[in-house]
């Protein structure tokens, strides 16, 4: 067990020595002992004001929103760089109009597994539109499935398609949820698949791994990899790891959860940047992300697609999205499709940032929506994140575990609303930021 007096974590100024990797594991007799560490530890990084966490919105989430301070209880007026709404779709006027109209048509949810009753004409509609959305006139060859969430998509084509002998290679930065499908695959006795990991981004790594083992599969093998990785904003190497994938006859499949709707001429993701959508047979998104609501979905032929209806766990056992969040979707995608300036505005504001953050000292770079700003590991970045938040700026900080030790960051998610004078703003207080902290 966790000792508290042992290791003085109460302490307020010891506090910061700790993180929420110290807690992963609880140990105790009761229930309470098991988890009363953590929630002291809590506590007393929120008297301090630097338990960023769960900060409550007091209005919609758009670049500018209401924040309830978590000390004073109070609303502030705060500049919003910690939501993935990338193109500002949340508060969209022919978004919120199609979602209102839908409650009047099909009500607020459908209380089922798609499955059974859970499938309507609109999941059907949005199902055909994503296919034509990513695959243009190829779209008759595809078919998609729709998910509670992007987490539930990963964990379904995993538990659907791989078993026996096969071999899943995946990048080591791959999403949370990848990693727990993973664990359902290492946890069943009888499977004989395994699982391999290449280093970030490294192509030669990967194929490595692909000629070492091609030849000694009994199955069939995978490779998966985000489009754009979420912690640090970059792409992956799609061209390259696609040719790989087509020389040892392995499948790809991309987790494009944070590149749809804002990478390719047309905004259908990271496949078209680089030009490679043919060679993707499977794709794997969210609608949390630009397209601003919740939920997930997967896209491949149309015979893989009714396999994994049948044997996706995790899209056979939930319900489905409620059809208002649909209809939201599919004005979405007309507005991703029609108002190509708002991908061009998001991009204008990323680079204005990242040019003036260099200018400032701060060394970073974004291909994507994201922008991390790295802190050394000798600086507290809660100390940090809570001198933004007084000055009225929303960042996420990101620190180990969910990182390496030494790889805590800043992460700036910024939107194609922020104004001028708004990205004004934020650049003067990383000035500020630089010369008090760092």
């Amino acid at each position: 067990m966790f000792d508290i007096e042992k290791n003085k974590l109460l302490s307020a100024n010891n506090a910061e020595n700790f993180s929420l990797a110290e807690f992963i594991k609880p140990s105790g007799k009761s229930l309470t002992e098991k988890v009363s560490p953590f929630n002291e530890f809590l506590v007393s990084v929120l008297e301090q004001g630097k338990a960023l966490y769960c900060r409550e919105l007091m209005s919609a989430c758009e670049h500018s929103s209401l924040i309830l301070d978590q000390i004073t209880k109070t609303p502030r007026k705060m500049l919003m760089f910690g939501s993935n709404n990338y193109l500002g779709l949340s508060t969209h006027p022919k978004i919120k109009e199609a979602l209102i109209n839908a409650v009047e048509t099909f009500g607020i949810g459908v209380g089922g597994p798609p499955l059974l009753n859970g499938m309507s004409t609109l999941h059907k509609k949005l199902e055909r539109k994503l296919c034509e959305f990513k695959y243009g006139d190829k779209a008759d060859d595809y078919d998609a499935m729709l998910f509670p969430s992007g987490y539930q998509a990963n964990l379904g084509w995993v538990k659907a398609l791989i078993s026996g002998n096969d071999i899943l290679i995946y990048d080591e930065l791959s999403h949370a949820s990848l990693y727990d499908a993973l664990t359902n695959l290492n946890s069943d006795p009888f499977n004989k698949v395994k699982t391999l990991r290449y280093k970030h981004n490294n192509v030669a790594h990967l194929k490595i791994l692909l000629e070492r083992y091609s030849n000694l599969c009994n199955g069939h093998i995978f490779v998966t990899t985000e489009g754009v990785f979420s912690m640090d904003g970059n792409l992956s190497p799609l061209q390259e790891i696609s040719e790989l994938c087509a020389k040892y006859k392995a499948t790809l499949v991309i987790d494009d959860a944070h590149g749809t709707g804002i990478l390719g001429e047309n905004g259908r993701g990271s496949a078209e940047h680089w030009q490679v959508e043919e060679s993707v047979p499977i794709t794997m998104g969210t609608f949390s992300k630009v397209f601003a609501v919740t939920g997930g979905f997967l896209i491949a032929k149309k015979e893989v697609i009714q396999y994994m209806r049948y044997f996706a766990r995790s899209y056979m056992f939930s319900a489905h999205l409620p059809p208002p969040i649909v209809a939201a979707i599919l004005a979405s995608i007309d507005v991703i499709q029609n108002e190509k300036e708002l991908r061009r505005k998001l991009f204008s504001n990323v680079n204005y940032l990242v040019k003036n953050l260099n200018e400032l000292g701060f060394c970073v770079s974004s291909d994507s929506g994201i922008i991390p700003i790295m802190i050394p590991a000798k600086h507290d970045i809660r100390e940090i994140n809570k001198f933004l938040n007084n000055n009225n700026i929303f960042v996420n900080s990101i620190e180990y575990p969910a990182v390496a030790k030494n790889k805590q960051r800043l992460r700036l998610s910024v939107m194609a609303t922020h104004t001028e004078e708004e990205l004004k703003k934020v650049i003067n207080i990383f000035a500020k930021l630089k010369k008090e902290f760092l």
